[in-house]
């Protein structure tokens, strides 16, 4: 007679932590583009008061500077639902399993 525990699945985590390294993928992109609109903004800005398009530059700059942080704050926090989850996992034979996406994040129930 076999006495191991049923296995487990770690779907829900896999999925959830892909999720969490692509928003960190994301994250180094967009960071990359606010590193390079900086350079473009202290580049082009060589009198007082600086050019509008040095200007525009700066303002990219920071809207990618803030999606970048948005989005490896959300990588984190994938990844670290997708350890919980892993480390947690439900039994194979658990049959409710849902994720959801909503304004406030992702909820799931596993």
């Amino acid at each position: 007679m076999d006495r191991r525990p049923p296995a487990r699945d770690h779907t829900p985590a896999i999925i959830v932590g892909g999720a969490g390294v692509a928003s960190l993928v994301v994250g180094s992109i967009f960071g990359a583009h606010a590193i390079k609109k900086h350079d473009d903004s202290a580049a082009a800005c060589t009198a007082n008061p600086c050019s509008a398009g040095s200007v525009s530059a700066n303002d990219a700059s920071k809207t990618a500077a803030d999606t970048s942080t948005v989005a490896f704050a959300v990588g984190l926090v994938g990844l670290g639902v997708s350890t919980y989850l892993w480390l947690s996992g439900s039994d194979a034979t658990s049959t409710t399993r849902a994720v959801r996406i909503s304004p406030f994040g992702l909820t799931g129930s596993f």
